[in-house]
Protein backbone atom coordinates (compact mmCIF):
# COMPACT_ATOMS: atom_id res chain seq x y z
CA UNK A 1 0.00 0.00 0.00
CA UNK A 2 2.87 2.39 0.78
CA UNK A 3 4.37 1.88 -2.68
CA UNK A 4 1.10 2.57 -4.53
CA UNK A 5 -0.07 5.44 -2.37
CA UNK A 6 3.26 7.22 -2.20
CA UNK A 7 3.76 6.91 -5.96
CA UNK A 8 0.35 8.44 -6.56
CA UNK A 9 1.10 11.18 -4.06
CA UNK A 10 4.49 12.11 -5.53
CA UNK A 11 3.18 12.08 -9.08
CA UNK A 12 0.17 14.28 -8.23
CA UNK A 13 0.26 18.06 -8.50
CA UNK A 14 1.62 18.91 -5.04
CA UNK A 15 1.25 22.60 -4.22
CA UNK A 16 4.30 23.99 -2.43
CA UNK A 17 4.59 27.71 -1.86
CA UNK A 18 8.35 28.29 -1.93
CA UNK A 19 11.07 29.93 -3.97
CA UNK A 20 13.32 27.37 -5.68
CA UNK A 21 17.08 27.82 -5.59
CA UNK A 22 17.86 25.77 -8.65
CA UNK A 23 16.93 25.94 -12.29
CA UNK A 24 14.90 22.71 -12.06
CA UNK A 25 12.10 24.10 -14.20
CA UNK A 26 14.40 24.37 -17.22
CA UNK A 27 14.12 20.68 -18.05
CA UNK A 28 12.88 17.40 -16.62
CA UNK A 29 15.56 15.60 -14.62
CA UNK A 30 16.75 12.12 -15.63
CA UNK A 31 19.19 11.65 -12.73
CA UNK A 32 18.92 12.48 -9.02
CA UNK A 33 22.05 14.69 -8.84
CA UNK A 34 22.30 18.40 -9.55
CA UNK A 35 18.58 19.11 -9.03
CA UNK A 36 16.89 20.54 -5.95
CA UNK A 37 14.06 18.11 -5.12
CA UNK A 38 11.05 19.09 -3.01
CA UNK A 39 9.56 16.49 -0.64
CA UNK A 40 5.93 15.58 -1.44
CA UNK A 41 5.37 12.58 0.86
CA UNK A 42 7.02 10.10 3.19
CA UNK A 43 6.24 6.69 4.70
CA UNK A 44 5.15 6.73 8.37
CA UNK A 45 3.67 3.87 10.38
CA UNK A 46 2.57 1.89 7.33
CA UNK A 47 0.81 4.94 5.86
CA UNK A 48 1.83 7.99 3.85
CA UNK A 49 2.53 11.37 5.41
CA UNK A 50 1.62 14.27 3.11
CA UNK A 51 3.81 17.37 3.24
CA UNK A 52 1.58 20.45 3.80
CA UNK A 53 1.73 23.01 0.99
CA UNK A 54 3.25 25.69 3.25
CA UNK A 55 6.25 23.50 4.23
CA UNK A 56 9.15 23.19 1.76
CA UNK A 57 11.49 20.29 2.60
CA UNK A 58 14.27 19.87 0.03
CA UNK A 59 17.09 17.57 -1.08
CA UNK A 60 20.12 18.43 -3.23
CA UNK A 61 22.68 15.78 -4.23
CA UNK A 62 26.03 17.09 -5.48
CA UNK A 63 29.50 15.54 -5.48
CA UNK A 64 28.76 13.06 -2.68
CA UNK A 65 27.22 15.71 -0.42
CA UNK A 66 23.51 15.67 0.38
CA UNK A 67 22.06 18.93 1.66
CA UNK A 68 18.72 20.60 2.03
CA UNK A 69 15.96 21.56 4.42
CA UNK A 70 13.70 19.45 6.60
CA UNK A 71 11.06 22.14 6.27
CA UNK A 72 12.45 23.82 9.39
CA UNK A 73 16.15 23.02 9.83
CA UNK A 74 19.04 22.86 7.33
CA UNK A 75 21.03 19.61 7.06
CA UNK A 76 24.06 18.22 5.25
CA UNK A 77 25.60 14.74 5.05
CA UNK A 78 27.21 12.25 2.70
CA UNK A 79 25.68 9.87 0.15
CA UNK A 80 26.89 7.14 -2.21
CA UNK A 81 25.42 6.70 -5.71
CA UNK A 82 26.12 3.69 -7.93
CA UNK A 83 23.72 3.08 -10.79
CA UNK A 84 20.26 2.84 -9.24
CA UNK A 85 21.75 2.22 -5.80
CA UNK A 86 21.62 5.20 -3.41
CA UNK A 87 22.55 5.23 0.28
CA UNK A 88 22.88 8.01 2.86
CA UNK A 89 25.28 8.22 5.79
CA UNK A 90 23.17 8.24 9.01
CA UNK A 91 25.51 10.89 10.45
CA UNK A 92 23.89 14.20 9.44
CA UNK A 93 24.95 17.71 10.48
CA UNK A 94 21.91 19.87 11.12
CA UNK A 95 20.82 23.18 12.60
CA UNK A 96 18.76 22.94 15.79
CA UNK A 97 15.91 25.40 15.39
CA UNK A 98 12.76 24.63 17.42
CA UNK A 99 9.98 23.73 14.96
CA UNK A 100 6.16 23.95 15.13
CA UNK A 101 4.32 20.62 15.36
CA UNK A 102 3.53 20.38 11.62
CA UNK A 103 7.15 21.08 10.63
CA UNK A 104 8.43 18.67 13.31
CA UNK A 105 6.25 15.88 11.89
CA UNK A 106 7.68 16.39 8.39
CA UNK A 107 11.24 16.65 9.75
CA UNK A 108 10.90 13.44 11.81
CA UNK A 109 9.42 11.49 8.89
CA UNK A 110 12.03 12.81 6.45
CA UNK A 111 15.08 12.08 8.61
CA UNK A 112 13.75 8.68 9.72
CA UNK A 113 13.37 7.45 6.13
CA UNK A 114 16.46 9.02 4.51
CA UNK A 115 19.02 6.56 5.97
CA UNK A 116 16.73 3.62 5.00
CA UNK A 117 17.13 4.47 1.30
CA UNK A 118 18.56 1.71 -0.90
CA UNK A 119 17.53 2.62 -4.48
CA UNK A 120 16.25 5.54 -6.53
CA UNK A 121 14.07 5.92 -9.62
CA UNK A 122 12.55 8.85 -11.52
CA UNK A 123 8.93 8.19 -12.47
CA UNK A 124 7.11 10.81 -14.56
CA UNK A 125 9.51 13.50 -13.37
CA UNK A 126 9.24 12.54 -9.67
CA UNK A 127 12.17 11.16 -7.65
CA UNK A 128 11.15 8.02 -5.73
CA UNK A 129 13.43 6.59 -3.03
CA UNK A 130 12.85 2.99 -1.92
CA UNK A 131 14.16 0.86 0.94
CA UNK A 132 15.90 -2.52 0.63
CA UNK A 133 12.52 -4.26 0.36
CA UNK A 134 11.61 -2.13 -2.66
CA UNK A 135 8.91 -0.11 -0.87
CA UNK A 136 8.78 3.60 -1.64
CA UNK A 137 9.61 5.59 1.49
CA UNK A 138 10.20 9.12 0.14
CA UNK A 139 8.72 10.94 -2.86
CA UNK A 140 10.02 14.23 -4.31
CA UNK A 141 8.82 16.65 -6.97
CA UNK A 142 11.25 18.55 -9.18
CA UNK A 143 9.24 21.69 -9.98
CA UNK A 144 7.97 24.07 -7.33
CA UNK A 145 5.16 26.43 -8.22
CA UNK A 146 5.15 29.86 -6.63
CA UNK A 147 1.50 30.86 -6.10
CA UNK A 148 0.54 34.48 -5.54
CA UNK A 149 -1.78 35.62 -2.78
CA UNK A 150 -4.59 35.97 -5.33
CA UNK A 151 -4.01 32.38 -6.54
CA UNK A 152 -4.31 31.04 -3.00
CA UNK A 153 -7.37 33.18 -2.36
CA UNK A 154 -9.03 31.85 -5.52
CA UNK A 155 -8.33 28.23 -4.59
CA UNK A 156 -9.57 28.82 -1.04
CA UNK A 157 -12.75 30.39 -2.38
CA UNK A 158 -13.39 27.39 -4.63
CA UNK A 159 -12.99 24.91 -1.80
CA UNK A 160 -15.07 27.10 0.55
CA UNK A 161 -17.88 27.13 -2.01
CA UNK A 162 -17.68 23.35 -2.31
CA UNK A 163 -17.82 22.95 1.46
CA UNK A 164 -20.79 25.32 1.69
CA UNK A 165 -22.72 23.19 -0.79
CA UNK A 166 -21.94 20.02 1.18
CA UNK A 167 -23.03 21.69 4.44
CA UNK A 168 -26.23 22.91 2.82
CA UNK A 169 -27.36 19.39 2.11
CA UNK A 170 -26.20 18.13 5.54
CA UNK A 171 -28.29 15.09 6.45
CA UNK A 172 -29.38 14.58 2.86
CA UNK A 173 -25.86 13.85 1.69
CA UNK A 174 -26.97 10.39 0.52
CA UNK A 175 -29.15 12.08 -2.09
CA UNK A 176 -26.24 13.89 -3.73
CA UNK A 177 -25.03 12.14 -6.80
CA UNK A 178 -21.51 10.81 -6.28
CA UNK A 179 -20.75 11.37 -9.94
CA UNK A 180 -21.49 15.09 -9.63
CA UNK A 181 -19.09 15.42 -6.69
CA UNK A 182 -16.39 13.61 -8.63
CA UNK A 183 -16.89 15.93 -11.60
CA UNK A 184 -16.49 18.97 -9.35
CA UNK A 185 -13.32 17.56 -7.81
CA UNK A 186 -11.90 16.95 -11.27
CA UNK A 187 -12.73 20.56 -12.19
CA UNK A 188 -10.84 21.82 -9.14
CA UNK A 189 -7.86 19.61 -10.00
CA UNK A 190 -7.84 20.96 -13.56
CA UNK A 191 -7.89 24.54 -12.25
CA UNK A 192 -4.95 23.83 -9.94
CA UNK A 193 -2.96 22.25 -12.80
CA UNK A 194 -3.72 25.29 -14.94
CA UNK A 195 -2.20 27.54 -12.26
CA UNK A 196 0.87 25.32 -12.24
CA UNK A 197 1.42 25.45 -16.00
CA UNK A 198 1.05 29.23 -15.98
CA UNK A 199 4.19 29.56 -13.82
CA UNK A 200 6.73 27.03 -15.10
CA UNK A 201 9.69 29.43 -14.90
CA UNK A 202 9.20 30.90 -11.43
CA UNK A 203 12.68 29.80 -10.34
CA UNK A 204 14.49 31.83 -13.02
CA UNK A 205 12.40 34.99 -12.86
CA UNK A 206 14.13 38.25 -11.99
CA UNK A 207 10.90 39.56 -10.43
CA UNK A 208 9.50 38.57 -7.03
CA UNK A 209 11.77 35.49 -6.87
CA UNK A 210 14.59 37.69 -5.51
CA UNK A 211 14.71 39.77 -2.33
CA UNK A 212 16.28 43.24 -2.16
CA UNK A 213 19.77 42.02 -1.26
CA UNK A 214 19.73 39.46 -4.10
CA UNK A 215 18.59 42.13 -6.55
CA UNK A 216 21.56 44.25 -5.42
CA UNK A 217 23.89 41.32 -6.17
CA UNK A 218 22.31 40.79 -9.60
CA UNK A 219 23.45 44.31 -10.56
CA UNK A 220 27.02 43.02 -10.42
CA UNK A 221 26.31 40.07 -12.75
CA UNK A 222 26.39 40.51 -16.57
CA UNK A 223 22.94 40.45 -18.18
CA UNK A 224 23.90 37.49 -20.39
CA UNK A 225 24.47 35.38 -17.27
CA UNK A 226 21.89 37.03 -15.02
CA UNK A 227 18.98 35.53 -16.93
CA UNK A 228 20.06 32.03 -15.83
CA UNK A 229 20.35 32.84 -12.12
CA UNK A 230 18.15 31.80 -9.21
CA UNK A 231 18.28 32.56 -5.49
CA UNK A 232 20.70 30.51 -3.38
CA UNK A 233 19.54 30.36 0.24
CA UNK A 234 20.52 28.26 3.22
CA UNK A 235 23.92 26.82 4.15
CA UNK A 236 25.72 29.87 2.75
CA UNK A 237 29.15 30.95 4.09
CA UNK A 238 29.32 33.23 7.12
CA UNK A 239 28.87 36.89 6.25
CA UNK A 240 26.77 36.21 3.14
CA UNK A 241 24.43 39.12 2.38
CA UNK A 242 22.99 37.55 -0.77
CA UNK A 243 23.77 34.59 -3.01
CA UNK A 244 22.62 33.29 -6.40
CA UNK A 245 23.46 30.28 -8.56
CA UNK A 246 23.77 30.75 -12.33
CA UNK A 247 24.08 28.31 -15.23
CA UNK A 248 25.61 30.20 -18.21
CA UNK A 249 25.20 28.74 -21.66
CA UNK A 250 28.90 27.99 -22.08
CA UNK A 251 30.71 24.86 -23.25
CA UNK A 252 33.35 25.09 -20.53
CA UNK A 253 31.47 26.57 -17.56
CA UNK A 254 28.81 24.38 -16.00
CA UNK A 255 27.80 26.51 -13.03
CA UNK A 256 28.63 29.81 -11.31
CA UNK A 257 27.83 30.84 -7.73
CA UNK A 258 27.92 34.50 -6.67
CA UNK A 259 28.09 35.61 -3.03
CA UNK A 260 27.80 39.25 -1.93
CA UNK A 261 29.63 39.80 1.37
CA UNK A 262 32.06 42.18 3.09
CA UNK A 263 35.61 41.78 1.80
CA UNK A 264 36.94 40.26 5.04
CA UNK A 265 34.35 37.46 4.91
CA UNK A 266 34.98 36.85 1.18
CA UNK A 267 38.72 36.48 1.76
CA UNK A 268 38.12 34.19 4.76
CA UNK A 269 35.73 31.98 2.75
CA UNK A 270 38.15 31.86 -0.18
CA UNK A 271 41.08 30.77 1.99
CA UNK A 272 38.91 28.16 3.75
CA UNK A 273 37.80 26.59 0.45
CA UNK A 274 41.35 26.52 -0.87
CA UNK A 275 42.63 24.90 2.35
CA UNK A 276 39.84 22.30 2.32
CA UNK A 277 41.12 21.09 -1.07
CA UNK A 278 44.77 21.06 0.09
CA UNK A 279 45.77 23.90 -2.23
CA UNK A 280 49.11 25.46 -1.14
CA UNK A 281 49.49 29.20 -0.74
CA UNK A 282 51.54 31.24 -3.22
CA UNK A 283 51.28 28.96 -6.28
CA UNK A 284 49.89 30.05 -9.61
CA UNK A 285 47.09 28.24 -11.43
CA UNK A 286 48.78 26.24 -14.20
CA UNK A 287 47.49 27.21 -17.62
CA UNK A 288 48.50 24.08 -19.48
CA UNK A 289 47.48 21.11 -17.36
CA UNK A 290 45.02 19.95 -14.74
CA UNK A 291 46.66 20.51 -11.38
CA UNK A 292 46.23 22.22 -8.05
CA UNK A 293 47.52 25.70 -7.38
CA UNK A 294 46.69 29.09 -5.96
CA UNK A 295 47.50 32.54 -7.26
CA UNK A 296 48.97 34.92 -4.71
CA UNK A 297 46.28 35.57 -2.05
CA UNK A 298 46.38 39.32 -2.67
CA UNK A 299 45.03 38.77 -6.19
CA UNK A 300 41.96 36.97 -4.90
CA UNK A 301 42.07 34.20 -7.49
CA UNK A 302 42.65 30.47 -7.17
CA UNK A 303 41.86 27.15 -8.82
CA UNK A 304 41.76 23.42 -8.05
CA UNK A 305 40.36 20.10 -9.27
CA UNK A 306 37.96 18.56 -6.75
CA UNK A 307 37.66 14.91 -5.73
CA UNK A 308 35.06 14.34 -8.44
CA UNK A 309 37.41 15.53 -11.16
CA UNK A 310 35.59 18.82 -11.75
CA UNK A 311 37.70 21.87 -12.44
CA UNK A 312 37.07 24.88 -10.23
CA UNK A 313 38.16 28.53 -10.34
CA UNK A 314 37.34 30.95 -7.54
CA UNK A 315 37.59 34.73 -7.67
CA UNK A 316 37.08 37.67 -5.36
CA UNK A 317 35.95 40.89 -7.05
CA UNK A 318 35.47 44.31 -5.40
CA UNK A 319 31.83 44.96 -6.24
CA UNK A 320 31.56 48.65 -5.33
CA UNK A 321 35.20 49.62 -5.07
CA UNK A 322 36.51 51.20 -1.89
CA UNK A 323 33.07 52.32 -0.78
CA UNK A 324 30.11 51.40 1.35
CA UNK A 325 26.84 50.02 0.03
CA UNK A 326 23.35 50.27 1.53
CA UNK A 327 21.98 46.71 1.62
CA UNK A 328 18.56 46.21 3.24
CA UNK A 329 19.07 49.34 5.34
CA UNK A 330 22.61 48.46 6.48
CA UNK A 331 25.76 50.27 5.39
CA UNK A 332 28.30 47.60 4.41
CA UNK A 333 31.96 48.54 4.00
CA UNK A 334 33.94 47.18 1.01
CA UNK A 335 31.11 45.04 -0.42
CA UNK A 336 32.68 42.24 -2.45
CA UNK A 337 31.50 39.56 -4.87
CA UNK A 338 32.97 36.11 -4.26
CA UNK A 339 32.62 34.00 -7.44
CA UNK A 340 32.98 30.23 -7.79
CA UNK A 341 32.96 28.59 -11.25
CA UNK A 342 32.68 24.87 -11.92
CA UNK A 343 33.93 23.41 -15.19
CA UNK A 344 32.48 20.47 -17.07
CA UNK A 345 35.68 18.45 -17.19
CA UNK A 346 38.99 17.92 -15.36
CA UNK A 347 40.97 20.61 -17.19
CA UNK A 348 41.80 23.81 -15.36
CA UNK A 349 43.22 25.63 -18.40
CA UNK A 350 39.97 26.08 -20.45
CA UNK A 351 38.03 27.13 -17.36
CA UNK A 352 40.72 29.57 -16.27
CA UNK A 353 41.03 30.99 -19.81
CA UNK A 354 37.27 31.48 -19.98
CA UNK A 355 37.42 33.34 -16.67
CA UNK A 356 40.41 35.61 -17.25
CA UNK A 357 41.25 35.83 -20.98
CA UNK A 358 37.96 35.53 -22.79
CA UNK A 359 35.93 37.45 -20.22
CA UNK A 360 38.75 39.59 -18.85
CA UNK A 361 37.47 39.51 -15.26
CA UNK A 362 35.27 42.58 -15.79
CA UNK A 363 32.86 40.44 -17.80
CA UNK A 364 32.49 37.92 -14.99
CA UNK A 365 31.36 40.69 -12.63
CA UNK A 366 30.32 44.31 -12.96
CA UNK A 367 30.70 47.20 -10.56
CA UNK A 368 27.61 47.58 -8.35
CA UNK A 369 26.36 51.20 -8.36
CA UNK A 370 26.64 53.00 -5.03
CA UNK A 371 25.91 56.46 -3.69
CA UNK A 372 28.22 56.66 -0.69
CA UNK A 373 31.59 58.33 -0.28
CA UNK A 374 34.78 56.26 0.13
CA UNK A 375 35.45 55.11 3.69
CA UNK A 376 39.07 56.32 3.71
CA UNK A 377 41.27 55.36 5.52
CA UNK A 378 39.16 52.26 6.32
CA UNK A 379 39.49 50.99 2.76
CA UNK A 380 43.13 49.98 2.91
CA UNK A 381 42.79 46.19 2.77
CA UNK A 382 42.17 45.71 -0.95
CA UNK A 383 43.73 43.92 -3.91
Amino acid sequence: MIRTTLSRLALSAALVVAIPITAAAQGEATAPEGVEWHLAGYAVGGEVGIVPWQIDATLLLENGVASGSTGCNQFTGEYALDGTSLTFDPAVAMTRTACPDDQSAVEDGYLANLPQTATWAIEDGALMLADAAGDHILGFEQTVIALTASDIAAISAMFADQQAQIDQFGGRIDRIRVGTLRDRIKTLEAQVKKLQTQRPAASTSTGTSFNKAELTLLKGIPASIRSTCSALRGNNPAGTLAAVRCRPNARVVGEMAYYLMPYAFAKRTFNSVMASHSVPQGHRCPAGRASRGLLHPASGEGCFVDAGGRANVRLIELAAGCNQLNIDGKQVATPTIYVALEGKDRRIAPLYDWTRDRHGGSSVTRSIPHGSQPLSPVCTDGF
